[in-house]
């Protein structure tokens, strides 16, 4: 991003004309040929152009593209073969690639436009088209199955003598919206996600990252013999997570497996009935936005609040790219420099892996912008590194020796030479979720005498390398970088570790679990942990909540 713009501003000056990007535009879009698999087309686009292309598809069908480019705000949009209805609309505020996934129920010609805020070539891909499986069809509930839900019961009951009772029931949800939350106990409560579907819809699921056996199945069920789709499950009170619903998500074996969590995120959207989306964007579509469901005891987030206040001095983000010698690639990275930020200063640093993730998703920018004004955090540089490709996120994070490599080496001091970061090590903190956390806690312990302070949000600590790689410890048990605190000299690193309360399967051990262990293990080795637990799961609003508990715990404000 040009240094004298803000978050604000770009989402505000790009996104007012999101309304515009619509139908009555393709007069002035330049027309190509249709876009087929494995053959790119590399288009020279001038700021805002419009380019169209089509894209053809068989029933049920759905195609995996991407858009490559140096534009750091990117937009498609895929019409019906009419040309006269948006189906999808896609954005990237930070730069590429933007990935293109959608599935069609019905065969025709569909039109893909794209266009960029900035000037210049750009290759548009269509990388696979796969048929997506039939989905079974959810079984309706048995007339006398007991239901969890007092208020379902109660439908079933008016239903038997009143075909308009699922009218009523509905009107009745809407100024709540979804999902129904009833009394259960004292410490919980019943939540039932609910789904009204339109003629022909066989299935739906729930996609939500809690990893618990509780969630394990993440089916619907057909209420009756109704078009309503409903899963009840009980909650603690201070539960909070974000979902989207996948409709008529694909179902295993099939082909359509093969592009994997990609094809799940093509049919799954927020909940159209929920009234609070995670983010306020009105650039992203139903696809991209996820729904929030925060029960009453949850805690207050703090520092989160949109619309973001105009007079609330904004930091800058810089838009840059390092080539490493050590990895033989190139990453792309944000930094982020604070209201009044001074080449001649000292500010403590902080480097966020997953950096797409902590820009755009958890929109950290905005967060640093109002923990400094409200003096909770002092002025701090923070960069936001991508990831180099679709693969190399499970290649560099998990404890590899010549990422940590190129972070302590290359990337640091390039940061430092550039952005007045300060040298010690207790002012320079390595940041992270999942494998990010894991890659935090690695090379903090490797290079202590640069890195003093990590951040670690559901840390992956369950990992270990498998048997046969040079860096096999000698056990095939989980826990691999516990081991190696255990093994060598303690170091002067500050941790912050917190973890979700429903993140206990998935992964071996669960990611529950082995926080506590890696807690547990440097405490007693005498390193300083701050932890933190959430009734939460693998979960970006989780993370967001935590986020500034964390900087606060890290960085304190001076007396």
């Amino acid at each position: 991003m040009h240094p004298s713009h803000s978050v604000a501003r770009y989402t505000r000056a790009v996104f007012l004309g999101v309304a515009a990007f619509v139908v009555a535009s393709q007069a002035r879009a330049q027309q190509s040929r249709e876009l087929l698999p494995a053959h790119p087309t590399v288009v020279r686009l001038r700021k805002s152009q419009q380019h169209a292309v089509v894209v053809a598809l068989a029933p049920r069908e759905c195609a995996f593209g991407r858009l490559l480019g140096p534009g750091r705000v990117m937009r498609a949009q895929v019409l019906d073969p009419s040309g006269k209805r948006s189906l999808r609309r896609f954005a990237s505020r930070v730069g590429g690639p933007l990935e293109l996934d959608f599935c069609v129920e019905l065969a025709g010609r569909y039109q893909l436009v794209i266009s960029a805020e900035e000037a210049g070539s750009y290759t548009l891909e269509l990388e696979r088209v796969l048929a997506r499986p039939t989905p079974a069809s959810a079984q309706p509930t048995a007339a006398g199955a007991p239901l969890a839900s007092p208020r379902l019961s109660r439908l079933r009951a008016e239903l038997a003598t009143d075909p308009g009772a699922l009218d009523r029931f509905w009107r009745e949800l809407q100024p709540a919206g979804t999902p129904l939350i009833e009394p259960s106990d004292a410490d919980n409560v019943l939540v039932t996600f609910l789904y009204r579907g339109a003629p022909g819809v066989s299935g739906v699921s729930i996609s939500w990252p809690m990893w618990s056996g509780t969630f394990s199945q993440p089916s619907m069920a057909r209420f009756w013999n109704t078009e309503l789709f409903y899963r009840t499950v009980k909650l603690p009170k201070a539960t909070r997570f974000s979902y989207q619903l996948a409709i008529d998500p694909p179902r295993e074996p099939g082909p359509v497996q093969e592009l994997g969590e990609r094809t799940q995120r093509a049919v799954s959207r927020a909940d159209p009935y929920n009234l609070h989306p995670m983010t306020l964007d009105p650039a992203l579509d139903a696809y991209q936005q996820r729904s929030m469901l925060v029960l009453p005891d949850a805690p207050e987030e703090r520092f989160v609040d949109e619309p973001r206040d105009s007079k609330l001095p904004h930091g800058r983000l810089q838009r840059e790219r390092i080539a490493s010698k050590l990895l033989d690639n190139t990453h792309a990275l944000h930094v982020y420099l604070p209201p009044g930020h001074r080449s001649g200063g000292a500010y403590p640093l902080v480097i966020f892996f997953d950096g797409e993730q902590y820009l755009d998703e958890l929109r950290t920018p905005q967060l640093l912008d109002r923990m400094i004004a409200a003096r909770a955090i002092p002025p701090l540089v923070a960069a936001f590194v991508y990831n180099a490709g679709p693969d190399s996120r499970d290649q560099e994070l998990p404890c590899n020796p010549r990422f940590a490599e190129f972070v302590a080496t290359e990337l640091l001091p390039w940061l430092r030479a550039r952005y007045a970061a300060r040298s010690e090590p207790r002012s320079v903190c390595l940041a992270g979720s999942s494998f990010g956390g894991l890659a935090a806690s690695y090379i903090a312990l490797e290079y202590p005498g640069l890195f003093g302070k990590v951040l670690s949000q559901s840390g992956s600590y369950w990992w270990s390398f498998a048997r046969g790689h040079a860096s096999y410890d000698g056990s095939a048990e989980p826990g691999w970088l516990r081991r190696r605190y255990q093994m060598k000299p303690r170091a002067s690193i500050e941790l912050y570790l917190s973890a979700g309360t429903f993140e206990t399967a998935a992964a071996p051990g669960g990611v529950l679990e082995h926080n506590r262990l890696q807690r547990d293990a440097l405490r007693a080795l005498g390193y300083t942990v701050a932890y933190q637990e959430l009734v939460a799961g693998h979960d970006l609003l989780g993370w967001r909540a935590s986020l500034p508990d964390a900087l606060i715990a890290l960085f304190p404000p001076a007396p």
